[in-house]
């Protein structure tokens, strides 16, 4: 064993860690600052962070090309460690994609980390002494550790500058950070699409891709920093979400990805998106982890009430979502993975805004299938926005 460290050690030093994670260091420390401080959101930087969430795997490719100019006798246990690590990178890869599509147990979030960890673990393990493992293992998380310290002390600072403004300049402030730093989802391709961050902070940190939904997740964390209330909104049947945040003790809008800079009335943000693609079906409020509807109070609804029969019998409890197609997507209400659910005498009352669109929204459904409990019941239910009662019946 003493030989085959030696034999390792010949491919392998301190030295070379030291170095690659330097590059690696300063490289995504500079994708940082472009972000957050110059504001350059181009889809390179996304590419450029993918590709340093992986170098712990390109150093094990890396020795495994060394090995190929020397004897395979000497180099006998370093291809069985390799081969090893690669095919557990292969194999992850095949495993994403199958539960992706299958069995939903992995995500890409949690591949990375398998992919990062494991080639870093492996590596410092190789080391024989102690003090070179630890130190070989620390440089090789310095890259990932500089970019968080680097991107919480750019925000910090941030705090700092805005800290003596109004509530409504803060917020505008902030709205303008958030769009800045988030690289737009919608111009990368699919395999830059899974760095998007949803509503973990940290991934928004580390990468910045992210659409309405990151913006408005980091953005209510930013305004809560601050100290002021904020809440993520939507609206679920045009799949679109947003923040408000409370000015001066009055609910107004905070939308990034359409304002930038600007905190606007909730008046206006009916108004633009209704000129923008005709109607709105739905809007709710999520908070500790349920909704609430607004519905109502912001544009004219029909009242869907709902009954859930099992053998002839009230079924309380059960999940109720509507989903139809916007934009060529399937989308649910009331959203954010939530649901309606029945009461004991098996009857949910949804307000439903007309989900007739604008050309602009093509293809869509002007109607919602109603799901119970995960399964297409066969009905479908629209809206006219006449404030007029709909009773439907659903047997299972």
């Amino acid at each position: 064993m003493t030989r085959s460290f030696i034999v390792i050690q010949e491919y392998i030093s301190v030295r070379l860690i030291v170095i690659t994670s330097l590059i690696a260091t300063i490289i995504w420390l500079l994708i940082a600052c472009l972000r957050f401080t110059v504001g350059y959101n181009n889809g390179i930087l996304a590419f450029g962070g993918m590709f340093l969430c992986f170098y712990p795997l390109l150093i094990l490719l890396y020795l495994l090309l060394l090995c190929k100019m020397h004897s395979r006798r000497r180099t006998g246990y370093l291809y069985l460690v390799l081969g090893i690590l690669i095919v557990l990178a292969v194999s992850s890869t095949i495993i994403l994609g199958v539960s992706l599509t299958v069995w939903r147990i992995i995500d890409f979030k949690q591949l990375c980390i398998l992919l990062y960890a494991t080639p870093s673990i492996a590596l410092s393990s190789i080391f024989k002494r102690h003090w070179r493992k630890i130190a070989a293992f620390l440089m090789l998380i310095l890259p990932l550790l500089s970019v968080l310290s680097a991107g919480f002390i750019i925000i910090r600072g941030f705090y700092s500058q805005i800290n003596k403004l109004n509530d409504l300049e803060k917020a505008r402030k902030i709205s303008y950070f958030v769009f800045k730093s988030t690289i737009p989802a919608r111009k990368l391709p699919n395999v830059l699409k899974l760095l998007r961050a949803g509503n973990d902070f940290l991934w928004w940190v580390i990468f910045g891709v992210g659409a309405c939904g990151e913006m408005a997740n980091v953005g209510v964390k930013m305004l809560r920093d601050v100290g002021l209330e904020a809440m993520v909104v939507a609206f679920p049947g045009e799949d679109h979400t947003f923040v408000q945040v409370k000015i001066n003790n009055t609910w107004m809008v905070f939308d990034p990805g359409y304002y930038r800079d600007k905190i606007v009335t909730w008046n206006q943000r009916i108004n633009d998106r209704t000129r923008e693609y005709g109607n709105i079906s739905y809007i709710a409020a999520y908070v500790n982890g349920g909704f609430t509807e607004l519905t109502r109070k912001y544009v004219p609804t029909d009242t869907i009430i709902i009954r859930v029969l099992h053998n002839g019998e009230p079924l309380s409890g059960a999940c109720i979502t509507l989903t139809h197609k916007f934009l060529n997507k399937e989308v649910p209400i009331p959203g954010n993975r939530l649901c309606f659910y029945t009461d004991t005498n098996g009857y949910v009352t949804i307000h439903l805004g007309p989900p007739k669109y604008y050309e602009k929204a093509s293809p869509y459904e002007p109607y919602f299938k109603i799901i119970v409990n995960g399964k297409d019941s066969g009905i479908k239910v629209s809206s006219t926005g006449s404030h007029r009662t709909q009773y439907i019946e659903v047997n299972l």
